[in-house]
């Protein structure tokens, strides 16, 4: 055999057992070693997740929320600065053919939208505002993990004929599940679910379970806002916020109240009495126990004087100890990162800050509000305007130049506005990015939290009421006073309500 013959031999690699092969391959966080081999996991879907452990989280959220001073915190600040004190920014967008913006109608559609979301109309219990809703969806969803509102819609409700009726989460019946079937829809947890698991309806205790009354009534996905953020595919339920932080809350809350309670004990034995290394025993000549005679207190024994053989000694008070500023500090930082929010936003801390730590934490939360937003403005604000609209242009509380309600029914929901973290700098430059063309009056607006047209015509009127009293007016270049906006000549409708098409 030439040597070319024998290159044509198959040649036979020795081949490691798969095992050793896989163990040399592994992550190290697959790796079952000392360290992890008490750290067991499952693999499970994310509603059968739920199913086990969803109602005692719920519960412990709203117990911390409740009852510990930094889950109350992070739960005002989302309240705070997602619905903010005035709600959402409703902005209707209606335009005209040819795109330009119809700014009579959409005036007019806003106030009519501010009109029905006045206390006593917006919700079936009379008790809310439309501010008010926003602000309880935003605590409910975080503290929560979702909200349910009831959309009621007809004559009864009221004149607009569309009115919400928030309801507890407790309510849609977690217990309640089903198998899905050839005649039957598979139900999760109280949510009916069709084939391609799109929710049809939802099983509803008519009062809340701690009554007693285990009485259900289904009520339609189409009648029925759900809103939670969704984590997984697959994920009929919501989870609260800062799950990631339960044990650090519950666990620090604990290690507080044991260093407070220490130093509470030891400030109130600041001295303590003993027997003397070499004195006589605690008996008098007569035989009486002189232990008897050793005052209670500091107070007790001033003026007076020790029995023989008693000395009193000092207590030190070693609570709460040196490391316990450091310790506490660490672990609310992380209870800060598990909500997404800044260490002084929750503890309101600002000893070790700077202007750059403030800066830069600030801008991360508005990064992370700014998302809320638009998912709270789509998910919710947005839904809401619509089924208002077209259920007030079939009571005839608002009129539309036709009966085509989506074609008025263009909305944009902005977020509320913050301060600048450093007015001149800020100021300067937005004005850059505007000269610049990066972005535009509109989107600064909003960034403030206002609304363009607002601006404008609110500037306006200060113009023109400057030049009638004959102050001077500075900061606005090239304004003229007094100019009103162009008629709509489009909008015609002129019966009904609120006078939407009306100019």
């Amino acid at each position: 055999m030439g040597l070319f013959d024998r290159a044509r031999v198959p040649v036979v690699v020795p081949v490691a057992p798969r095992r050793t092969v896989e163990a040399k391959r592994s992550f190290a966080a697959a790796a079952f070693s000392r360290l992890f081999g008490a750290w067991t996991t499952t693999l499970v879907s994310p509603d059968d997740d739920l199913e086990m452990g969803l109602q005692a989280i719920r519960a412990r959220s709203r117990d911390l929320t409740d009852n510990n001073p930094l889950a109350a915190a992070a739960a005002r600040a989302f309240v705070e600065n997602i619905a903010g004190p005035n709600g959402m920014l409703c902005s209707p967008q209606v335009t005209t053919r040819t795109g330009d913006l119809r700014s009579n109608l959409n005036r007019k559609l806003s106030l009519w939208f501010a009109e029905w979301g006045q206390p006593g109309t917006c919700t079936m219990d009379g008790r809310l505002s439309w501010v008010d809703l926003q602000r309880l969806f935003v605590r409910t969803w975080r503290v929560d993990g979702e909200f349910f509102a009831i959309e009621h819609r007809g004559r009864g409700v009221n004149r607009f004929g569309y009115a919400l009726q928030p309801i507890d989460a407790d309510q849609v019946d977690h217990n309640y599940k089903r198998k899905r079937t050839a005649t039957q829809n598979e139900i999760r947890m109280g949510v009916e679910l069709d084939a391609y698991e799109r929710p049809v309806a939802y099983h509803v205790f008519k009062e809340h379970p701690s009554s007693g009354n285990r009485e259900r009534e289904r009520i339609p996905a189409d009648r029925m806002i759900h809103c939670f953020e969704q984590l997984r595919p697959g994920q009929t339920r919501g989870i609260p916020a800062g799950i990631a932080a339960m044990a650090r809350l519950k666990m620090g809350d604990q290690y507080d109240q044991f260093e407070l309670g220490a130093a509470q004990l030891a400030a109130g034995m600041a001295v303590l009495f003993k027997q003397a290394a070499e004195g006589p025993a605690l008996v008098g000549a007569d035989g009486k126990d002189l232990e008897a005679e050793i005052p209670l207190s500091i107070e007790a024994m001033q003026g007076k004087l020790l029995p023989p053989g008693v000395e009193p000694f000092a207590l030190s008070a070693e609570h709460p100890t040196s490391a316990y500023e450091s310790f506490s500090r660490a672990w609310r930082r992380d209870v800060g990162t598990a909500y997404g929010l800044a260490y002084s936003t929750i503890t309101g801390d600002l000893t070790q800050a700077s202007y750059g730590s403030l800066r830069d934490g600030s801008l991360k939360e508005r990064d992370l509000f700014r998302g809320y937003h638009r998912w709270m403005g789509t998910h919710f604000c947005t839904r809401v305007y619509r089924a208002a609209m077209e259920q007030s242009a079939l009571m005839g509380a608002v009129a539309l130049p036709n009966e085509n309600v989506d074609e008025w029914s263009a909305v944009a929901f902005s977020g509320r506005g913050w301060d600048w973290i450093d007015p001149s700098k800020d100021i300067k430059a937005t004005e850059a990015e505007i000269k610049l063309g990066l972005t535009s009056r509109q989107a600064a607006a909003r960034e403030m939290g206002r609304n363009y047209e607002d601006v404008l015509r609110e500037t306006s009127e200060d113009l023109a009421s400057a030049k009638e009293w004959g102050v001077p007016v500075d900061g606005v270049e090239g304004a003229k006073p007094g100019a009103p906006a162009a008629p709509d000549v489009t909008d015609t409708a002129t019966d009904g309500g609120t006078n939407a098409g009306t100019d």
